[in-house]
C-alpha cells in the first residue's frame, strides 16, 4: 500500500512540475474570466480534495513466472539422485507421488524449485518432511537448472 501512495505522489509531482510560467498565467486567467456557476463548482472541488483520504485494501495478484526446465534431464537426475526411492510417479511409496506433486503445486515449477532449496515449507505430504529434509541438504547444492529439470519432469507428470 505504501509504494500505490508513493508512486501516486510522485505521478502527481511530476504533473505539476510540468506546467510553464505562461501557461499557469493562462489558467489563471481563464479561472478568473470562468461564469460563477464554474468559480462555485471550482471551490466545491477544492474542498472535497481536503476531505480525509480513506485508504482501499489492494489485493495484489499472484504472479505466476514464467517456469522452464528439461523434462529429460529431470528423470535422469530423479534416477540418479536417489529420489525414484522414495517417489513413484502413481503411488505414495515413502513420500507423496510424482502426479500428487504435480497436482498440489498446480504447475508453479518455480514453487518446487523453493522447496528444493529449503526456501519454502512443504506443501504436500508435510508429515514426511522429516524423511525427506536429509535429501534437502543435497538439492541445496544443486545447481538451479538441474533443480528446474526436476521440477519440469515432475510437473510433467501431472494428469
Amino acid at each position: 500500500m505504501k509504494k500505490v501512495v508513493f508512486l501516486a505522489s510522485v505521478l502527481f509531482l511530476m504533473s505539476c512540475g510540468g506546467e510553464s510560467k505562461d501557461a499557469h498565467n493562462d489558467a489563471k486567467h481563464e479561472e478568473h474570466t470562468e461564469a460563477p456557476a464554474k468559480h462555485e463548482e471550482a471551490k466545491h472541488e477544492e474542498h472535497a480534495e481536503e476531505a480525509p483520504v480513506v485508504e482501499e485494501d489492494v489485493v495484489e495478484e499472484e504472479v505466476v513466472t514464467e517456469f522452464s526446465g528439461d523434462e529429460n534431464l529431470g528423470e535422469t537426475l530423479f534416477a540418479d539422485k536417489g529420489c525414484v526411492a522414495c517417489h513413484a510417479v502413481d503411488k505414495k511409496v515413502v513420500g507423496p507421488s510424482l502426479q500428487d506433486i504435480a497436482a498440489g503445486y498446480d504447475g508453479d515449477g518455480a514453487k518446487i524449485v523453493s522447496f528444493l532449496k529449503e526456501e519454502s515449507d512443504a506443501i504436500i505430504d508435510p508429515e514426511q518432511f522429516a524423511v525427506m529434509q536429509a535429501n534437502l541438504a543435497m538439492t541445496k547444492e544443486m545447481a538451479d537448472s538441474d533443480l528446474n529439470a526436476i521440477a519440469a519432469y515432475i510437473l510433467k507428470q501431472k494428469q
